[in-house]
């Protein structure tokens, strides 16, 4: 038991700093996804008209 919470104590630092690094990639992504989308729909009614 005593092992668990010390490995437990160890690794959860760890695991928040994983989870936020992993919410600032994904806020990018999602960004870059947005700014793309957006540039194709503009393209697009450039095309169209």
């Amino acid at each position: 038991m005593i092992y668990g919470k010390k490995r437990y104590d160890y690794l959860k630092p760890i695991a928040e700093e994983e989870r936020r690094i992993e919410a600032e990639e994904k806020k990018k992504r999602e960004e870059l996804e947005r700014i793309a989308k957006e540039i194709a729909e503009a393209s697009e009614d450039s095309i169209l008209k």
